[in-house]
């Protein structure tokens, strides 16, 4: 924690954002696997577990 502030990377974000019903995570993630931005499929699958 910075200056009060928590640092939370993307997928933190979306963990955060599927808690709340904000987001279909499982979308999300297959539309963030193509584009540039890369996680190994072992943290994406951990992500998407966490959700089910």
């Amino acid at each position: 924690m910075r200056r009060g502030f928590a640092i939370t990377g993307i997928l933190g974000i979306l963990d955060q954002a599927a808690m709340m019903n904000l987001i279909d995570l499982p979308d999300t993630v297959q539309n963030l696997r193509n584009t540039s931005f890369w996680a190994s499929d072992a943290l994406f699958q951990k992500l998407l577990d966490r959700h089910l």
